[in-house]
């Protein structure tokens, strides 16, 4: 009898050890993946962290380009608006005569 109760505990100790080891495996399995799942969470989280702020970037770059045109048309428009100095005018209108006079033969 004494036997049989060896032998019982020895074939229920053998039996627990597979199902030990796969409910030990099936739980490592669903860990891991609970891990892989919220690290993947964690990345496009980032990821739409990092998206927003490129799209704030790309606006203020546009507004900066924007304002820089603006800067550019205006300070165009000032300097078209302004009168030219007088030595320049009268360089500008020597140099124009010069152009229309015709050249004359001094016969040498």
């Amino acid at each position: 009898m004494k036997t049989y109760f060896i032998v019982a505990a020895v074939l229920a100790v053998v039996g627990l050890l597979p199902a030990v080891y796969y409910a030990g495996y099936h739980q490592g399995k669903t860990s891991t993946a609970a891990a892989f799942n919220q690290a993947a969470l964690e990345h496009r989280d980032k990821e739409n962290q990092l998206l927003v702020q490129l799209e704030k970037a790309k606006k203020e770059r546009k507004i900066v380009y924007m304002e820089r045109i603006k800067m550019v048309a205006e300070a165009a428009d000032a300097c078209l608006d302004s009168p030219v100095p007088e030595s320049i005018s009268g360089l500008l209108h020597d140099a124009s005569a010069a152009k229309t006079q015709p050249l004359t033969n001094t016969g040498l």
